[in-house]
């Protein structure tokens, strides 16, 4: 199972302003139900990751007995288009699906109402 999301920061130990204590690189990605998250980036795609970059998620479970642990790591930089089209159909449908859930929740008005007329 995959996520697509949007990249806003990415966090690498090239960058002036990141100390590490490794070479790995994280990216903090806006996914498409609003959630906030960072993930790790595969390392051969890490060089090419920057902010804005649709990308896919692995969220497939991993191999932890007992435990189903998604993978939770961004393996591809969806560009142009195609990362575009994917990223606001997810969007999209997260937005009718909000929708939808307010109107349920708000107070439906009475079938039949009387009213009283001042005469």
């Amino acid at each position: 199972m995959f996520h697509p999301g949007k990249v806003l920061v990415v966090y690498s130990s090239r960058d002036k302003d990141v100390v590490s204590a490794d070479s790995s690189v994280q990216a903090t990605v806006r996914m498409w139900d609003d959630n906030l998250v960072t993930f790790s980036v595969e390392p051969n795609i890490a060089d090419k990751l920057k902010a804005n970059d649709a990308v896919l998620v692995d969220y497939t479970p991993m191999n932890i007995p007992g435990s189903p642990v998604p993978r939770m790591v961004i393996v591809k930089i969806l560009k142009g288009a195609i990362g575009k089209k994917i990223f606001e159909e997810y969007e999209s449908h997260h937005k009718k699906r909000r929708d939808r859930e307010t109107q349920q929740q708000l107070p439906q008005p009475p079938l039949s109402v009387k009213t009283n007329y001042i005469r």
